[in-house]
């Protein structure tokens, strides 16, 4: 069994959050989770830190510098068929620049919004891990 380790970036600005949705394909190959909407974030790669990964994947699927606040979640995943764990470490983040525009890597991301709550997604596919992190006006 293996373990992977993940970083993502919930950034925030003002009231309102960063979601990127996944493309269907990523280099090539089909993408995980295709068509859902996400946090950028990423891989740790091997001796890398999760925080600098969180950077850098942040950097390298939109563009954006970011600062790096605290760890707001922490889950893990046994996947059967990989016989892999995977953690995800997701940080809460903040623009250091914000008139910075978002620049997204259309071989991993296809879209970019700006959301309020997660209910404006509501008709569409999000990532389990998003229900903890981003408020729902309509409970």
């Amino acid at each position: 069994m293996t373990h992977r380790l993940i970083a993502h970036v919930l950034l925030k600005q003002g009231e309102k959050w960063l979601v990127i949705k996944r493309s269907t394909t990523k280099r090539g190959e089909a993408n995980v989770y295709a068509g859902y909407w996400d946090l950028p974030g990423g891989r740790v790669e091997p001796k890398e830190l999760p925080c600098e990964a969180a950077l850098r994947e942040t950097m390298e699927e939109t563009g954006l510098t970011v600062r790096l606040k605290n760890i707001l979640s922490e889950d893990s995943t046994f996947d059967p068929i990989k016989e892999q764990v995977f953690t995800r470490l997701i940080y809460a983040g903040e623009m250091i620049d914000t008139t910075q525009e978002i620049v997204l890597d259309n071989e991993e991301h296809t879209a970019f919004r700006w959301i309020g709550d997660l209910d404006e997604l509501a008709e569409e596919k999000t990532l389990f891990y998003l229900d903890n992190l981003i408020p729902k006006i309509s409970i």
